[in-house]
């Protein structure tokens, strides 16, 4: 038989306002948390039943050791990933501002007002409005020349001896060198 004390106590603990609703918020919840605790209940028999099964659990830690000794790493690929390990705050900061200069670019090239605006403001820059006076010059005289006026070897020779013309020949001059450079060890490879 149940002590008589203990009964009136718990009857005046059940009657207090805060402990009724209590009770009635978890009986509300009763059919949830059985679901929850049924779900724990089959997740912890899976877990159970995976950890007994020794062939699976051989089988998989046979598979990931050879995945890990077909990588091959050396002494050296561990100090590379720790030194990559302590630059990464570094590499993610600089990630970040790529990608915000990157979407302003994108921004930019994509708004016509910003495109206009950019070209005028290049106009502006000195060597730019230098550049596209000597152009418009150079395509004045072009045209006004006769169109088919004959070079002479003279004039050929006396072109030989602008500085410009001659550097522009000298660069052209290795820059041949160095495709036929990269051909042939092309061919060879």
């Amino acid at each position: 038989m149940a002590d008589l004390t203990t009964d009136a106590q718990i009857k005046a603990i059940l009657e207090s306002p805060e402990h009724k609703e209590s009770l009635l918020y978890l009986i509300n919840k009763l059919p949830e948390l059985t679901d929850a605790l049924q779900m724990l209940e089959d997740k912890t028999a899976f877990v159970r039943h995976v950890l007994s099964d020794k062939s699976s659990l051989s089988a998989l830690a046979d598979e990931a050791e050879d995945k890990w000794n077909s990588l091959q790493l050396s002494g050296e690929h561990a100090s590379a990933i720790l030194a990559l390990t302590h630059k990464l705050p570094l590499l993610v900061e600089s990630l970040e501002k790529a990608e915000e200069a990157a979407s302003f670019v994108k921004q930019v090239v994509t708004d016509k007002q910003s495109l206009a605006y950019l070209a005028g403001s290049l106009k502006e820059l000195p060597l730019v409005q230098e550049g596209t006076d000597i152009l418009a010059e150079t395509n004045l005289r072009y045209r006004n020349e006769q169109p088919y006026s004959k070079i002479s070897i003279m004039r050929i020779f006396k072109l030989l001896k602008n500085p410009a013309l001659v550097s522009g020949f000298r660069y052209f001059e290795t820059l041949l060198e160095v495709v036929h450079k990269h051909a042939k060890n092309n061919k060879g490879a």
